[in-house]
């Protein structure tokens, strides 16, 4: 029986709660001077007067839509009668064309979620607003987020958006072909070597053909293994191309020698036929490098075999890397 994995969509919810209360205008600050009773009833009236925030979002789109964000607005909105918030849900294929329409048109919502690329773009237009002004006066906590999820919104100093959602990519790995090989499960001490090991012991023609109908594993994305070899694209400054540099060159031999030189991740050739997703859905791939969007997938499909995931192996310098992607919501100016 395959292995049941949860998968939360939306992990933040203080920070949307955080965002509607922040759109909403703020109480009187200056009334005629009255006795105390007057000054009360004044900043009483301006505090529930009535206001209605617009919030867009793609999040929970195409899964959970019922749930996390929609829940997050009712429970503002019971906190807050007199604020309303007008939440709606869009497909992500056309939600950000939909942002710059409506900006253009002047009718742009309050509150949207935005991937990496649409937070900077929109950033960078001025488009946004910076958070921390609310921020400071709010005294609001940023040490309940990682500091690299906080980095990835930022433009020029200002911090355009909280996190809302965020992933890695990890290794995962068909228990049942390292049990058969008489392996270990791999775990976060896996080294390159002992990864390089499993692989070249995971990596088998079973019908003697020929041709390699399991791998140990496939190759992930380029700057992988530039990154885990200690490597950058561009100096400290960004002023000059680094992909020359003996370390990148090392990192990039690495990613080669998987498929050329050992030959335990599938070719360009083997891959036409077959992509690694499938592979390893159909056994063929015993650890597999990919997010945590592939999870539903995998526990809707996998039904032969029992999978896991640990974190990707440390690399041949001793360096970890992965990659970092995230969505957060954000305050349109």
């Amino acid at each position: 029986m395959k292995q049941r994995v949860p998968f939360f969509v939306v992990s933040v919810v203080i920070v949307l709660a955080m965002l509607l209360g922040a759109c909403a205008p703020a109480a009187a600050t200056e009334a005629p001077v009255a006795s105390d009773a007057t000054e009360a009833a004044v900043t009483e009236a301006a505090v529930a007067e009535p206001v209605t925030i617009k919030v867009v979002s793609f999040l929970t789109y195409s899964e959970n839509a019922d749930g996390a964000e929609t829940k997050v607005v009712e429970a503002f909105q019971a906190a807050h009668p007199e604020i309303t918030v007008e939440f709606q849900l869009l497909p992500y294929a056309d939600y950000f064309t939909s942002l710059k329409t409506w900006i253009a048109g002047g009718t742009a919502p309050d509150v949207a979620s935005l991937d990496l690329g649409m937070l900077q773009e929109m950033a960078a237009a001025g488009s946004l607003s910076d958070l921390n002004p609310l921020i400071q006066s709010d005294g609001y906590d940023l040490n309940q987020y990682y500091q690299s999820t906080l980095d990835m919104f930022q433009n020029n100093g200002g911090q355009y958006g909280l996190p809302a959602s965020y992933s890695n990519v990890v290794l995962y790995y068909n228990k049942s072909l390292f049990d058969a090989a008489g392996l270990s499960y791999p775990d976060d001490t896996m080294d390159w070597a002992t990864f390089m090991e499993y692989n070249k012991k995971l990596t088998q023609d079973t019908n003697g053909d020929g041709t390699i109908d399991t791998f140990g594993t496939s190759r992930l994305w380029w700057p992988y293994y530039m990154l885990m070899t200690g490597a950058t694209p561009f100096n400290a400054d960004a002023t000059q191309c680094t992909l020359t540099d003996q370390a990148a060159i090392d990192g990039f031999q690495a990613m080669v020698d998987l498929t050329l030189t050992d030959k335990v991740a599938p070719s360009a050739n083997d891959l036409a036929a077959q992509d690694d997703w499938h592979m390893f859905e159909a056994g063929r791939i015993a650890m597999y490098p990919i997010g945590p969007w592939s999870i539903t997938e995998f526990n809707d499909v996998i039904k032969d075999f029992d999978w896991d995931a640990t974190t990707l192996p440390i690399g041949p310098t001793g360096k970890k890397a992965t990659f970092l992607f995230g969505n957060a919501y954000s305050v349109l100016s």
